[in-house]
């Protein structure tokens, strides 16, 4: 019976195996798709010259007899592209980059110019990465378009992201990132919004209205951070912020939260799931705590009032607690010391 059974099962499988190739032989004959011109197409687009041009710019491809090519290898191509945009009545910068190193620079000029270089190594010329710009209303958009690699090679991505702005410019600006460092000092903006996956964000010496941090898989860093309010959002990433002014909500999974505050001007908000969060506010503060850990210690070395404390939360108010501080962990330690 199970000798039946399985040769019925071997009949319709190679059934089905002479059916599709029946069919995919149907449709190639139909579509007059013939092999060979497919690979001398692919060869003949790899052997020529391309320049792309965006904005004015070139992407150069160079092959192998190409002079201009840091490399005579075929497939090492040079990348050359820059986009200038008037800030003219404009109140939001929007920019989104890939897989490339950042770094901000001053200017002169009342526009913004983001100026990409580096080197690319790959046999399919249509995967180099180019700038793209836009203007809507008040609101300018800079990215880089980044095809993902489709195909048999190798594709070697070596970039790096120049980004120039007024030093006065005191808008909005967001910024997204993928595999990409953020590293931001010396702004002073009205809302400021960060979002980085694989990649860390790192501030210093930053005056905000509003502040937006998020990262997966990167920590988010800073010193000298002045806010109304602050949200900060990690997964599998730190939060640690030092000399740090303002109201914050902050919430990490497997990470530890870390604040070193100044002054608190407003309420203080803190979820870890496997995390430690551990507070440092002045002396001359006040605030109503209410703090609970699933599994994790609490300790404080405030004296508080009107206090209660149990194996799993602790409360109770410091000065005339007119600052809200709630803290909870799954995993993890809660800690709010005297800086």
């Amino acid at each position: 019976m199970k000798n039946n059974f399985m040769k019925r099962l071997c009949l319709i499988l190679a059934a089905i195996v002479l059916i599709c190739y029946g069919a995919a032989a149907i449709i190639l004959k139909v579509s007059n798709f013939n092999i060979l011109n497919v690979i001398n197409d692919t060869n003949s687009f790899i052997n020529n010259n391309h320049v792309v041009e965006r904005h004015s710019n070139t992407v150069q491809f160079n092959d192998n007899n190409s002079s201009s090519s840091s490399s005579n290898n075929k497939g090492d191509y040079n990348l050359n592209d820059e986009v200038n945009k008037s800030l003219s009545g404009i109140n939001n910068i929007n920019l989104s980059f890939v897989s490339s190193d950042l770094a901000f620079h001053d200017y002169d000029k009342n526009e913004i110019k983001v100026v990409l270089t580096g080197n690319l190594k790959t046999s399919f010329a249509t995967t180099a990465p180019k700038l793209e710009s836009s203007t809507d209303g008040d609101t300018v958009n800079v990215s880089l378009e980044n095809k993902s690699f489709l195909g048999i090679g190798s594709y070697s991505l070596n970039s790096k992201i120049d980004i120039y702005m007024p030093k006065d410019y005191s808008k909005n600006l967001s910024l997204g990132t993928v595999s990409s460092e953020i590293n931001i000092s010396d702004k002073q903006l009205n809302n400021l919004k960060l979002n980085s996956t694989s990649g860390s964000i790192k501030l210093s010496n930053i005056k905000v209205d509003s502040l937006n941090a998020k990262t997966v898989s990167g920590d988010i860093t800073g010193s000298n951070v002045i806010t109304n309010k602050t949200e900060t959002e990690t997964v599998s990433g730190k939060v640690l912020l030092d000399k740090f002014e303002g109201s914050s909500s902050s919430s990490s999974v497997s990470g530890d939260i870390s604040f070193n505050y100044q002054s608190v001007i407003g309420d203080i908000s803190a979820h870890s799931t496997s995390g430690d969060i551990i507070l440092k506010l002045p002396k001359d503060c006040s605030f109503n705590l209410d703090a609970s850990s699933t599994s994790g210690d609490m300790s404080t070395k405030f004296s508080l009032e009107n206090s209660s404390s149990g194996k799993r939360s602790l409360s109770g108010t410091y000065g005339n607690g007119n600052n809200k501080l709630s803290l909870h962990t799954t995993s993890g330690d809660i800690s709010v010391d005297k800086n």
